[in-house]
């Protein structure tokens, strides 16, 4: 049965039916590679790094079960291969491998070091195992075909491996070093920052310094698949390593007509500094001898010095060459990103820009909220920026029966300066305060863009109605305090009392209906309530929108000051991509900034709110006098607390 016949022997050509299959997945797990080579090579040409680094094709879990399958011709000690082309397979397999870790070099910088160290032995671990298997076929005769070709390649494979080695050995110290002089560009960037606003020509320098790798084979015709397969990825492989290689000779063979072959030999110690620190360390092997005590330590002692020797002839004699033409490339990284953010420019935001109050320091940021109007609970919670802007937008599409189209433009604009404002929130709110507002606000304003509701009051038929502005606000106010009433009630049901709740921890509800209370009884005080009042709204809009991206800056070079050394590259391209898509928006919202507030007070809205009233409160007393004879309340309606 099964594998045997009646007298128990072997139906071998059913143990050889599966081999065709086992020759595709081995054909698939090749080509996944050449896609992932294939896309770093398009990504370095595209974004001018001709270092191309290993964003797709990694060291990692993923890679290196791909190379397992991948070599599985060059490990198969059993399989009959006795064509010519059936040999050539075996041989591409080895070359396959040769071009992986070549090609994969740069991915150990950008790894954490115990799993760069794990992701190495794992390698060392594969490639051994490799070598071990083609020296028992070239000893058995499975291999007799390229047998020379296959010696020069396993030679290859162990410098390659070497050089992995050797180069994950410095990573620790490169990180180390170059971390420092990060902290110190940092710390003089930092000094130029300090108490100013930064320009965007200054923003962008130092975004720029933030830039820095005759039978028939059971695997019948998959063999030739196979080859093929590896056959172009090894010539896609081969691409980046050619590129990095062409590089280096070209700067460690520059003009030397003045260079001293000394110096030409010299690198850095950052290079050897881990291996050096190794020979100083005592060894921790307990030999009682003293004798063999002192051979084993100047034994350890060779062997490093070997290694810092096999170092120093991997390194590149003027690496600080290849580092400079990194930053030039770099430089063309960011222009292009630059040109790539200005051809995205928010159009619908800087026209919203455009009607803002900045001559006045968007005086709309102080007249959203009076103090005047009662709050529904004993304290109110703290402003965020984004809340008021859609509470407004709410109102604003309540009261748009007659402006339809000048609400999906304020909409529009509104859509593209969310984006900025809940990046910057993101980024200042670092103990979490508004977390809950801003929620909120994400909440509300989703259910405004896709549905024109407000907590389920539908917006658009209330604008048709043939009400009043002041009439819509009346009843936008008493829906709110209802709200507002109803999640209370539900909270003191749920715990059979009312639970004493910091205001920055309330529902989404009770922050929205406080938030749209306030605000629509503001209004109703301040505002003329006629069919002026859509305009108003817009500027307050504005206004606010406005002063929050004065911070958008600050955020930027905030950003890539505080990430990680592995994801700064990341962050600073993103970055440059978002400063050219906003590079006008300073422009505009810079000539509003107050010159009392520092930078830290510029990103929070309650003290541009206090500015506004230390602003207003010298007038108030020159014109007090005036009101004392008529009782006129003016006074007390500025400065109220």
């Amino acid at each position: 049965m099964g594998g045997c016949d009646g007298n128990g022997n072997l139906h071998e050509e059913k143990f050889s039916t599966p081999m065709p299959w086992i020759g595709m997945y081995v054909a698939a797990a090749s080509f996944a590679c050449l896609i992932a080579m294939a896309a770093d090579v398009i990504l370095g040409f595209r974004h001018h790094k001709l270092w191309f680094p290993s964003k797709f094709f990694s060291i990692n879990a993923t890679t290196l079960t791909l190379l397992g399958v991948a070599i599985k011709l060059s490990v198969d000690l059993n399989t009959p291969m006795p064509n010519s082309h059936d040999q050539l397979a075996k041989l591409s397999s080895s070359v396959f491998i040769c071009t992986a870790m070549s090609n994969s070099m740069p991915s150990l910088g950008a790894m954490e070091n115990e799993e760069m160290f794990m992701n190495v032995i794992a390698l060392g671990i594969l490639v051994i195992t490799l070598v071990v298997n083609i020296c028992i076929q070239l000893a058995t005769g499975a291999i007799f075909v390229f047998c020379k070709e296959h010696v020069a390649i396993m030679f290859i494979m162990f410098v390659l491996l070497i050089m992995l080695i050797f180069s994950a050995i410095v990573v620790p110290t490169t990180k180390n070093y170059l971390e420092k002089k990060y902290n110190k560009r940092h710390q003089l960037a930092l000094k130029e920052g300090a108490n100013q606003i930064m320009k965007a020509g200054k923003l962008r320098e130092a975004l720029t310094k933030h830039w820095f790798c005759s039978g028939e084979s059971d695997y019948k015709l998959t063999t030739t698949l196979i080859l093929f397969t590896q056959a172009v990825a090894v010539g896609v492989g081969t691409i980046a390593p050619a590129f990095r290689w062409f590089m280096a000779i070209n700067f460690k063979c520059p003009k030397r007509g003045s260079i001293r072959v000394k110096k030409e030999f010299e690198i850095e110690k950052y290079w050897i500094q881990g291996l050096l620190g190794l020979k100083k360390q005592p060894l921790t092997l307990r030999i009682q001898s003293r004798h063999c005590r002192k051979l084993a330590h100047e034994a350890r002692n060779m062997l490093v010095d070997i290694c810092i020797a096999m170092q120093k002839g991997i390194v590149l004699a003027s690496e600080k060459a290849l580092v400079e033409f990194m930053m030039r490339a770099n430089c063309d990284a960011t222009e292009y990103w630059l040109q790539k953010g200005r051809k995205e420019e928010p159009q619908y935001l800087l026209k919203l820009l455009q009607k803002s109050t900045f001559s006045q320091r968007f005086k709309g940021v102080a007249e959203f909220d009076s103090d005047q109007v009662p709050s529904l609970d004993s304290e109110e919670p703290p402003n965020c920026w984004a809340l008021p802007v859609v509470t407004l937008t709410s109102i604003a599409r309540a009261l748009s029966s007659n402006s339809t189209c000048s609400i999906e433009m304020l909409v529009d604009g509104l859509n593209q300066g969310l984006m900025y404002i809940n990046a910057i929130e993101d980024h200042l709110d670092h103990k979490s305060d508004f977390k809950n507002t801003r929620k909120a606000a994400n909440i509300v304003w989703l259910q405004v863009d896709l549905y024109h509701t407000w907590l389920d009051v539908d917006l658009k038929n209330l604008s048709l109605l043939g009400k009043n502005p002041r009439e819509v606000l009346k009843d936008l106010a008493e829906t709110a305090k209802s709200r507002f009433e109803e999640s209370k009630r539900k909270r003191r049901d749920k715990f059979g009392c009312v639970m004493d709740v910091s205001p920055s921890k309330w529902s989404v509800m009770e922050l929205a209906a406080s938030s749209m209370n306030r605000i629509s009884q503001t209004l109703l005080l301040n505002q003329t309530c006629d069919d002026r009042l859509f305009e108003a709204l817009v500027v307050m809009i504005s206004d606010i929108v406005g002063a929050c991206l004065t911070n958008s800056q600050r955020v930027i070079a905030m950003k890539c000051f505080n990430s990680k050394i592995e994801e700064r590259e990341a962050t600073v391209r993103h970055a440059v991509h978002t400063l050219g898509k906003t590079e006008r928006i300073p422009e505009i919202v810079n000539k509003g900034i107050p010159p009392d507030l520092d930078p830290q007070q510029l990103g929070c809205i309650d003290e541009w709110r206090l500015s506004h009233k230390r602003k207003m409160i010298p007038s108030a007393f020159c014109l007090s006098s005036d009101s004392e004879c008529d009782g006129s309340p003016l006074l007390v309606k500025v400065i109220s607390p």
